[in-house]
């Protein structure tokens, strides 16, 4: 059975509606990529994509939670404009979603500066995954708190990603000279 046929109810949980992810219907029970509900059956495409998606983040895993594209931007984004860990940015921040039916997680959140950095690695953010769509409310929510997001998916990125910083930057300094 394929995604756009899924049922409002799923035989497992009884009580959740389906979420699209993969373009794959998982249970929103149980909010990170588990078995998937016993009603829908994945094609040799996706089981090989979500098979790739399994090995990143057990690569992912064993670098402390870093994937190889947010040490790229962390080295060419935020070492040069002198941000630290835990001080100016705070990778991988958890924060509850608008239906509070799980979590989004900020590659880097700028709580000083109010922005998000995001590195949107091929895997993830790709025509065949779930990410445009699901990045694009995010994003809409985030700016509605004042949160802008940028979003880095290649090397010519990194000087956007930059500026996008020293606006922000130069943003906070106005705000707090105008309170003062």
């Amino acid at each position: 059975m394929g995604a756009h046929n899924a049922p409002e109810k799923c035989k497992r949980c009884k009580q959740k509606k389906h979420s699209k992810q993969l373009d794959t219907i998982y249970c929103q029970k149980h909010f990170e990529f588990k078995d998937p509900c016993e009603d829908f059956e994945l094609d040799p495409i996706r089981n090989s994509f979500q098979k790739m998606c399994s090995e990143v983040m057990q690569h992912r895993t064993k670098n402390n939670g870093w994937s190889d594209w947010e040490k790229e931007v962390r080295l060419n984004v935020l070492i040069p404009l002198h941000l630290k860990e835990g001080r100016d940015y705070k990778h991988n921040f958890k924060i509850q979603n608008e239906e509070q039916t799980g979590y989004y997680e900020l590659d880097f959140f700028l709580f000083q500066l109010g922005g998000i950095i995001e590195a949107d690695g091929a895997a993830w953010h790709s025509e065949m995954g779930h990410g445009l769509e699901k990045d694009s409310r995010r994003d809409s929510w985030f700016l509605k708190m004042n949160c802008p997001t940028f979003r880095v998916k290649e090397k010519k990125d990194f000087q956007g990603a930059r500026h996008f910083i020293k606006v922000l930057k130069t943003s906070k300094m106005h705000q707090i000279l105008d309170q003062g």
